[in-house]
């Protein structure tokens, strides 16, 4: 081969490799823009549904700020419409009801508890939390545990409709057949249930909690005693 012909041959392959470089790079070029549009629109679409989320967001307070003043203002009507002094009856309630177009209207007292309502088995519920809690208080020796103990003194205020409820461990540590034990969990469900009712309530629990610990221990023999005492208070008498 000449010189001629492997010259014309380098040319011919460096056309060709220029050729393939300039592909290589449109390539890159359009992975690049394809890549960055991909990127783009797909943050395009986070923005812009992180906007739609936000909107949504704000239309629903809007909503539900509108819905509770309507409701305040409804609930002020009604209130207007009582006889001022005197007891609302469930039959003036079921009236206004009908008239104002709601489900329920309920009366409720300075305490939280619902003296008159057009539903009969509202009446005398607590409409306060309503839910038994353990009260959170230093830990110290059982009472009466022994002789000349010294003990710190603690406090706890209560509101009229509060329901104070004392027991000792053979409540909580009733076991069944499995040797499960009744535990605070359903201590704390079965005075739940029952703790909305007000004072009645109070007069029912300790036998109330009784049947259900029998319930839960079924054949099993008692092996520690079970004492409760449950308080209602009703508020200063003046």
């Amino acid at each position: 081969m000449d010189t001629k012909s492997r010259t014309k041959r380098a040319k011919t392959i460096s056309r060709s490799l220029l050729t393939w470089l300039v592909v290589i790079v449109l390539i890159g070029f359009a992975a690049s823009i394809g890549l960055s549009w991909i990127l783009q629109t797909r943050l395009s679409n986070r923005s812009a549904e992180e906007v739609l989320r936000i909107n949504i967001a704000d239309v629903q307070q809007d909503i539900q700020d509108k819905s509770d003043m309507n409701l305040l203002e409804l609930t002020r009507e009604i209130a207007g419409e009582l006889p001022e002094g005197q007891a609302a009856t469930s039959g003036r309630l079921r009236e206004l009801m009908k008239q104002h177009d709601v489900s329920e209207i309920n009366v409720i007292n300075d305490q939280g508890f619902i003296t008159a309502s057009t539903e009969e088995a509202f009446l005398g519920y607590d409409i306060r939390d309503g839910r038994a809690a353990f009260i959170p208080m230093e830990a110290d020796l059982m009472l009466a545990g022994m002789e000349g103990t010294a003990y710190e003194e603690q406090r706890l205020q209560m509101k009229p409709g509060d329901i104070l409820f004392l027991y000792t461990d053979g409540v909580t540590e009733a076991a069944n057949e499995r040797e499960e034990m009744f535990g605070e969990e359903r201590l704390l469900e079965v005075l739940s249930a029952s703790f909305g009712k007000g004072e009645e309530a109070c007069r029912k629990i300790c036998g109330t909690l009784k049947e259900e610990i029998d319930r839960f221990a079924g054949d099993a023999a008692q092996t520690d005693d079970i004492t409760m005492l449950c308080l209602y208070y009703a508020g200063r008498i003046s």
